[in-house]
């Protein structure tokens, strides 16, 4: 699937407080994509993927929308072997299913396509929620 319409709001703190304590989040053509509660992990999330902001963010509680220069590939595997084959440039962690799994980002001219296995392969790595929503929540 490839996402190629995503915007960033920032959050006040009344729209803060009806979330699960995020102040950014990521639409893609008008529909949730994702959250983060820090800014660290939107940049983060940002730059493994190949993507920027087009304009510098307000002050901390200030409400923006802005579109988001780029876009990414996320792709789903059943098999192992092709998984772990791929040719990686960055090892991260992706949410998936409920869980925060092992994902594989590759490129493409310039197009990054991030990697997981499918939540049926019993053998994929999983790391602790809390931990992880920690360090990308």
């Amino acid at each position: 699937m490839e996402y190629n319409n995503l915007s960033l709001c920032t959050l006040t703190p009344e729209q803060n407080r009806r979330t699960r304590n995020y102040w950014f989040t990521i639409d893609n053509n008008c529909t949730a994509h994702t959250a983060f509660n820090k800014q660290k992990s939107l940049q983060i999330w940002l730059e493994e993927r190949g993507l920027k902001l087009k304009q510098e963010l307000p002050a901390h509680g200030e409400h923006s929308v802005q579109k988001i220069e780029g876009s990414y590939i996320r792709k789903m595997h059943m098999s192992y072997d092709e998984f772990y084959s791929l040719p990686a440039i960055i090892e991260t962690r992706a949410p998936s299913n409920g869980d925060y799994t092992l994902a594989l980002i590759t490129e493409t001219g310039g197009l990054r396509t991030v990697h997981i296995l499918n939540p049926n392969c019993k053998f994929r790595r999983v790391y602790n929620y809390s931990e992880s929503r920690a360090m990308f929540g």
